[in-house]
């Protein structure tokens, strides 16, 4: 579950990444080298973040599995093993 005030920040970056996606899809862009510079490192660092938030979402999932698992499990090794 994600607060709701990280969900409007998490919502506001994903709408950046849109609008720096379509700015450098458009050839004028490259024209101003600086620009074009400071725009690739802006989505660079936006992909590190969501790709670091994805680890995070699956390895809560993930331990929510085997916390379910290991909850329903009847072998004591398993359950251990699940732990």
């Amino acid at each position: 579950m994600i607060p709701d005030d990280f969900a409007q920040v998490l919502s506001e970056m994903q709408e950046r990444s849109v609008l720096l996606e379509k700015e450098l899809s458009d050839p004028k862009v490259y024209a101003d080298r600086l620009r074009c510079r400071t725009l690739n490192m802006e989505r660079k660092c936006l992909s590190q973040f969501f790709s670091a938030f994805e680890n995070w979402k699956n390895a809560l999932r993930e331990r929510e599995e085997n916390r379910l698992l290991r909850a329903g499990e009847q072998d004591e090794e398993l359950r251990e093993l699940l732990e």
